[in-house]
Order: structure tokens, then sequence, then C-alpha cells
């Protein structure tokens, strides 16, 4: 959800233009966080549903996948003034931000963040953008190892390799360290950072193996079948009995394809539709400027989810009806988004704030 900042790098980085299948993609990927929400905080009773467990699935990992689609960085040297500027740069975008908004969250919202169990809880609501500059650093910081080592041409697949251990660690080595840290977090979501940085960095290939018809096929009907074992309750309870200790396996296999395929799968249909969010029309815009805003509606969202009574929560967990279910979050997603921009667009009128709070540039005028 990191935005562009206003804090300049060495000239070795080359520039990029926005993509605007991107901003989109970025658009729709918040509008399923805040649709997510308005289930799991407004209601005090969990709403349990397949629908919005087979949404998780992939919601966070194709988040993560594209802050490192859109931060990787393209370096003719990556030398130690770049990586210190860099860090610095993430320091401000992500940390000041969720500070400030977690003070405020403490003192007026209903979830507290700086509270006594702070080194046991965490960032709470806002561990995303913490999470966020964890892998940043990590993800700099191997860069500029690899470079000093002179590994430079084999960087994304080391760095990939890497991740995937860090995957495994959370999983088999207890970590004991502050939660506040969200390292647990860092490393269970790190892989999906890096393979948006092996996609931007091999986007042509990338984007003719998606146009493959086989290929797109085998990875509908993988998330369709691993979604199915892993959520329909009387598949996965037959298979448990039937495959005894290799259902263990599978399971852990599906949760892995699930994740990778419902993400390839979503953003192989973003880059299908490029064309049509070339053309710039009312839906594309407001998608890609939404994708443009992340950081705001993340940071403000959660202070607009609203208070509803139990028996909505009973309602849905006896029915299983996804349109109702689609209609009522996405009403209240939607909204929320729409308050989100209104509040940010006033805040933006303070350089200042905008600056520190969601990482725009200051003017020149500003500046004067």
């Amino acid at each position: 959800m990191a935005n562009s900042s206003s804090l300049s790098v060495p000239e070795v980085i080359k520039p990029r233009k926005r993509i605007e299948y991107i901003d989109a993609l970025r658009g729709f990927t918040m509008f399923l966080v805040v649709f997510q929400h308005v289930f799991t905080f407004s209601c005090s009773v969990m709403i349990e549903s397949a629908f919005l467990n087979i949404l998780q699935t992939f919601r966070m990992p194709l988040f993560f996948f594209i802050s490192g689609y859109v931060g990787m960085k393209l370096v003719d040297y990556f030398n130690t003034k770049t990586y210190i500027s860099l860090i610095k740069k993430k320091f401000a975008v992500q940390l000041i931000p969720t500070v400030v908004f977690s003070g405020l969250m403490t003192i007026t919202g209903p979830f507290s963040v700086f509270n006594v169990n702070f080194p046991v809880s965490g960032w709470s609501v806002y561990w995303f953008t913490i999470v966020l500059l964890g892998m940043f650093i990590v993800y700099y910081s191997l860069n500029y190892l690899l470079n000093r080592c002179g590994l430079r041409r084999n960087i994304s697949l080391i760095m990939y390799g890497i991740a995937i251990v860090m995957y495994v660690l959370v999983f088999t080595v207890p970590l004991k360290i502050p939660q506040y840290l969200e390292l647990d977090k860092t490393f269970y979501y790190f892989q999906f950072f890096v393979l948006g940085t092996i996609v931007r960095q091999n986007s042509e290939k990338v984007a003719a193996l998606c146009k493959n018809h086989v290929f797109s096929t085998f990875v509908f009907l993988l998330f369709v079948s691993t979604s199915i074992m892993i959520y329909n309750k009387e598949v996965s309870m037959f298979l448990s009995d039937n495959l005894g200790a290799f259902w263990r396996y599978l399971a852990i296999f599906n949760g892995f394809a699930v994740r990778y395929a419902g993400l390839i799968m979503i953003f192989t249909f973003f880059l299908s539709l490029s064309p049509y969010f070339s053309a710039n029309g009312r839906v594309s815009s407001a998608m890609q400027f939404v994708g443009r805003r992340t950081l705001d509606i993340y940071m403000l969202h959660f202070f607009f989810i609203p208070v509803l009574p139990v028996c909505v929560a009973d309602f849905f967990n006896s029915s299983e009806n996804i349109v109702l279910q689609f209609f009522f979050g996405g009403g209240f997603a939607v909204a929320i988004i729409v308050l989100c921009l209104f509040v940010s667009a006033l805040i933006r009128n303070s350089d200042f704030l905008a600056h520190y709070l969601f990482g725009a540039k200051i003017s020149e005028k500003a500046k004067n």
C-alpha cells in the first residue's frame, strides 16, 4: 500500500511511468481489503463464509505481490548511498503514518494499538505497513549484499530461495522476537513480494505466459480444485478419512497452491484487460485513482467501519448466499472508500500533512 514518496533517491535508479492496469489492480485489491474488513470487524460475532475465506487466500499475497512489482528498483549499481537513501525513504513513508494513525486510533477509534499489550499483540490492525517496511528493508539489504558479493545476475533466484526458507522458518522454528516487529508475517509473505519483483523484471515473458490458454486454464482449475478441497467441508472430510497421513501433505500443498493460483489468476485477468485500463474510462479511472490512494484508504478506513448488530452476523452465518454477501459487503466497502477519499482530499490540502501522512511529494511552490 505504499504510495509514491517525495524522498529522492540517487539517479542511478531509473524512472518509471505508471502502469494503468497495475494501478487498477491495486484499487481492486484495496476494495477486497475493505470488503473483508467489513465482515471481520463490523460484528462482534465472526462471520464464517467459504466465499470470504476463498477471497482471503489470495487477497494479502496479491497485495504484497503488487508491492514488490511496483517497489522493485532498477539500479545500475546498488551502492551504499543508494541503499541508505532507499531505507530512509521507506521508513518515512511506512513508519510515520503508521505511528500517527495508530495513536489516533488508540485515542478515538474502536481498536487500541498503543496499550500495555503492545509488545505482545503488535500493531493490531495496522500490521500491514510495518510488515511492508520490513520487507523493503530485507529486499534492499539483500540487494545490497548480493551486489557487493558479485551475485547480481542471480539475485532474483537467490532472493526467492531465501524467501522460501523464511516461510519454512515461520512454521518450524519459534521466533523469539518482539511481536511489534511483525517478523512472522514478514517472513510468511516475503515470497509474494519477491515474486512481484521477478514478474516485473521479466514482464514480457510473463505476459506471453499469461496469454497462453493452457497455462491460464491450468491456473484456474488449480485454484478451483484446491479451494474445494480446503473449504468444502464434505470434500475435505472425505479426503481426510480416506487418504490418512497423505492428506496432511496434500493440505500443505493446497494451502500453498491456492494462494499462488489465485494471485496469478487475478493478475492474468487484469493484464488481459490492460487495453481497457489504458483507455481511462470512468470505471477504469476510478479504480486507478483508488489504486493511487491505497495508503490513504488503508490508514483511514478503520475509523469508518460500521458497528452492526449481532443479528447481521447470525444471518450471514446461517446463509451461504454469495450474492447477498457481495452486495452487502460491497456496498459498505464502496461507501467507506468514498468517505476515505473525501477525508484524504481534505488532509492533502496541506502539503505538510500529505507528505508525512501519505508520502506525497511536496510541490515546488510549497518548498519555496
